[in-house]
């Protein structure tokens, strides 16, 4: 069966930070967006089947939230399909995005200078850790060196 969002299958209404204000009574469906074109006709099938879209579904709400890595933007798309009597179709959209740029707003000098600092001690540290490793296999007791836990964690570390 299907339930309203506000509630869990035996009847109990959710906790509150689990419901999404105005749509305590709304019913949801989740797809994966990786479904087939097949694998989307059963879920549709399946809603079907159900009784969860009949023939006197008057509203249907698509939501989407995607993310392009390129721009480093995430976007969610919400689109309404509203049946009206005489077999008129409204529909309605919104969009909304957030830039999730790492390098954005008032202190980008500082966390560009940041950035620098911490790449540059990492190159000395890896550059002292293979000194090291050098040093030990001209000793022959490279297996002291990787004996020491703690040059297992200054390893882990650079990778």
């Amino acid at each position: 069966g299907f339930f309203p969002h506000g509630y869990l299958r035996d009847g109990e209404s959710k906790p509150a930070d689990q419901v999404l204000p105005g749509a305590e009574k709304d019913f949801k469906l989740y797809f994966d967006e990786r479904l087939t074109a097949k694998q989307a006709l059963n879920m549709i099938q399946y809603c079907r089947d159900g009784g969860f879209i009949n023939g006197s579904t008057s509203l249907i709400t698509f939501d989407m939230l995607t993310f392009n890595a390129a721009l480093n933007i995430f976007c969610l798309g919400s689109v309404s399909f509203t049946w009206e009597k005489g077999g008129k179709i409204k529909w309605n959209y919104i969009m909304q995005s957030l830039s999730v740029d790492v390098y954005t707003g008032d202190n980008v000098l500082r966390d560009l200078t940041l950035t620098f600092l911490v790449i540059t001690m990492l190159g000395m540290n890896t550059i002292f850790e293979l000194l090291e490793i050098v040093h030990s296999v001209r000793r022959f007791q490279i297996s002291n060196y990787f004996g020491d836990v703690f040059n297992w964690v200054d390893i882990a570390s650079m990778t």
